[in-house]
């Protein structure tokens, strides 16, 4: 019987007989060389690794967010509880068979109030990152993670510094970044740590694997643009093996 989600059916049938080489490489045809037909091969090979690793990220990140979310909903439900808990049912154990209750009150306000503590402190960690991002799009533009980048080499800082300074504190973020400084037309150098400069270099740094996963962490939007993934393909296939560093291989 047919079936059009039959795998069998669907895939392409090739005449073992037929001289493919023949059909592709030639001056009139879409490879003019073998060395021609290799390449793309090559390509092609590079491609689809490229693109397995990136849909293997998607998932994972949707699984996170998605784990997130049910969290996140979890403790809006426990303080909407205790806001209005006139909404919330009452059970009233039946007459003939009390309970005392299991939980003592006093440790169940302690542990809301730990719940609200956390929930107030990432809401303004995320608040301090907004307004971090904006002051630097509006220095820098939309494409502001490349100077962030530049600056953030040259003083030889990490992704996971500077998010987690943004996150903390706006205004040291500024100082650190030399954001306080006037911006000339065209991109000033960033001010110098106070740092000794025993203790951090300016060095170039490839683009390989290990450096998009900075890119992520910084700013996942970023990486997930389609810019963004044809300057990975193309960094991958100028450094080879050398491009798969990090946990790549995992």
């Amino acid at each position: 019987m047919e079936n059009l989600l039959d795998q069998q059916q669907s895939q392409p049938q090739f005449d073992p007989t037929k001289d493919y080489l023949a059909d592709l490489v030639g001056p009139d045809k879409k490879f003019k060389t073998v060395n021609d037909l290799a390449r793309g091969k090559a390509e092609a090979d590079t491609t689809i690794e490229l693109f397995k690793k990136r849909q293997d990220e998607l998932r994972d990140d949707y699984l996170k967010l998605r784990e997130e979310a049910n969290q996140q909903a979890k403790l809006q439900d426990l303080i909407d509880r205790l806001e209005h808990p006139q909404n919330t049912p009452q059970f009233t154990p039946p007459v003939t068979e009390p309970k005392q209750p299991t939980i003592d009150p006093a440790q169940l306000s302690s542990l809301v109030s730990k719940e609200i503590v956390s929930y107030e402190t990432n809401k303004k960690r995320t608040d301090n990152y907004n307004q971090v991002q904006s002051k630097l799009q509006e220095m820098f533009g939309t494409n502001y993670q490349q100077e962030l980048a530049r600056r953030m080499n040259t003083l030889g800082l990490t992704a996971d510094h500077i998010n987690e300074t943004a996150k903390t504190s706006p205004h040291a973020f500024y100082n650190l970044m030399g954001l306080n400084q006037p911006v000339a037309q065209g991109f000033q150098s960033p001010i110098r740590s106070s740092v000794s400069n025993d203790n951090f270099s300016a060095r170039p740094q490839k683009r390989t694997w290990a450096y998009y996963q900075e890119m992520k962490k910084a700013d996942p939007k970023m990486y997930y643009n389609t810019k963004i993934a044809n300057q990975m393909l193309d960094d991958m296939v100028e450094l080879g093996d050398d491009f798969k560093d990090g946990d790549f291989k995992n």
